[in-house]
């Protein structure tokens, strides 16, 4: 039986853009393990989610224990996130495939950008959408998959936290995307957040006036409304 490594299942809201449309409320199903452990390279300093980096981590369930803790949800919207999902995605694969799975109807999946995105993009009926982070910042900006930014579709969003250091970064990567991809994928920019919400506030305020001073004006400005609203 096809096994799957889980750090927790829980309901709240997406607090992050994505193809769904961010404050949606979703079904999160966090994976365990991320390649960015210390091994393949070191953790994001802003991770929230330290304690599923770890390939030991979590609890390893049988595809069909996941299908059935699932489904005891009302929903339609599921959200996979981790670790780093694309590490299992064989399984995951396995999981949507399942009858009991059909109704996940509409389906986002966060990855770390380091993976190449795969060439199975959708279910009968049901589209997977990604939501590629790009990392700004060394030594996981030099383990970004580049092949991702032609790749994404136009159901695909790519995300970038954004400081004062590396804004000059991402507005470079921001334009390489655009003149590689050819299916007019989104595009959003986070300010990071630290130092508490009004130093939040005051970040995304400057990001707003960087991107207009710099002549980016249909990217995407993403708040992270879970933190804004304390959720989970």
């Amino acid at each position: 039986m096809k096994t799957i490594k889980v750090g927790e299942i829980f309901q709240s809201i997406d607090g992050e853009i994505n193809y769904y449309h961010q404050g949606r409320q979703t079904i999160f199903l966090r994976l365990a393990g991320c390649n960015f452990d210390g091994v393949f390279c070191q953790p994001c300093a802003y991770c929230d989610t330290k304690e599923y980096q770890d390939a030991d981590s979590g609890t390893e369930i049988t595809i069909q224990e996941l299908a059935n803790k699932l489904s005891q949800f009302d929903s339609e919207n599921l959200t996979i996130t981790g670790g780093e999902p694309l590490m299992q995605w064989g399984s995951i694969v396995n999981f949507l495939n399942l009858e009991q799975s059909k109704q996940w109807k509409n389906i986002s999946i966060e990855t770390n950008g380091s993976l190449p995105l795969p060439n199975y993009r959708s279910l009968i009926g049901r589209p997977l959408s990604f939501v590629i982070d790009v990392k700004l910042t060394r030594p996981q900006f030099s383990k970004m998959n580049k092949g991702n930014w032609k790749k994404a579709l136009s159901w695909d969003y790519f995300k970038m936290v954004v400081n004062e250091n590396n804004f000059t970064t991402a507005v470079a990567i921001y334009k390489i995307i655009k003149k590689t991809n050819y299916h007019k994928v989104n595009i959003a920019f986070s300010p990071e957040y630290y130092g508490g919400m009004e130093a939040y506030k005051k970040s995304a305020q400057q990001l707003i006036t960087s991107l207009q001073e710099s002549g980016i004006n249909d990217a995407i400005i993403n708040l992270q409304l879970h933190k804004i609203i304390g959720a989970k």
